[in-house]
């Protein structure tokens, strides 16, 4: 089993927010794919793409002006299938 770390950083800027000035939604998840995609891609050295995920938990939301940190944790278990944390 390998084990691949990726930090991603963005900041929330005024065409990613809604009109009570919180990130929207579908935008976190664009991050959050943008990150899976490119770690994944970069491991395999071909196009890769997001089956499905488990859940999704907005505990509060993100104002316009602050910054979004990812973690991606990404655990190879076998020749093609990958899980991430």
């Amino acid at each position: 089993m390998h084990k691949h770390v990726r930090f991603n950083l963005e900041e929330i800027f005024p065409f990613d927010v809604n009109m009570h000035q919180t990130l929207f939604w579908r935008n976190l998840t664009r991050i959050i794919d943008d990150c899976a995609s490119i770690t994944v891609s970069r491991h395999c050295r071909r196009l890769a793409v997001t089956a499905s995920v488990d859940a999704m938990n907005y505990l509060k939301p993100l104002p316009l002006g602050h910054s979004v940190c990812g973690k991606l944790i990404f655990l190879v278990l076998e020749r093609k299938a990958w899980k991430f944390l």
